[in-house]
């Protein structure tokens, strides 16, 4: 039972990456269509426009978040296949980090999974720490 409450965590983790991927692509768009635009809004209305960059600060902090997110899953999944307690303390931090997003179903279910009895007593053993 413990294993099936584990491997559904980790699809729940896998689509939390696909979502955090997906939101970056997005907001990738949004930007570069910014950019598009002050370009546009320079060479109508003037070059003094033309000092307005929208759309890098605006890409910079999403598309690192989405690479943090992507790779804090990449090195959980891994972990929490064989058990290691620090993986499981890092899956729920990246699920509750995701939660306020798209990805809030999957974030949610996950969350549940890992906080499952069998599951946490398990873990809790392995860092010493008793309930």
């Amino acid at each position: 039972m413990k294993e099936l409450k584990i491997n559904r965590a980790i699809k729940c983790l896998y689509v939390v990456a696909l979502v955090q991927l997906l939101s970056s692509a997005y907001i990738a768009y949004l930007s570069f269509g910014l950019m598009r635009a002050s370009v546009e809004a320079a060479r109508n209305m003037g070059p003094e426009y033309a000092a307005h960059d929208f759309g890098i600060g605006f890409f910079g902090p999403g598309a690192i978040w989405s690479v943090l997110i992507v790779v804090a899953v990449y090195f959980v999944t891994q972990d929490l296949k064989k058990d290691k307690w620090w993986a499981w303390a890092g899956g729920l931090a990246v699920l509750l980090m995701s939660a306020p997003s798209w990805a809030l179903p999957a974030s949610v279910i996950g969350i549940i999974s890992l906080l499952d009895e069998d599951v946490r007593v398990g873990f809790l053993e392995q860092m010493d720490i008793k309930i």
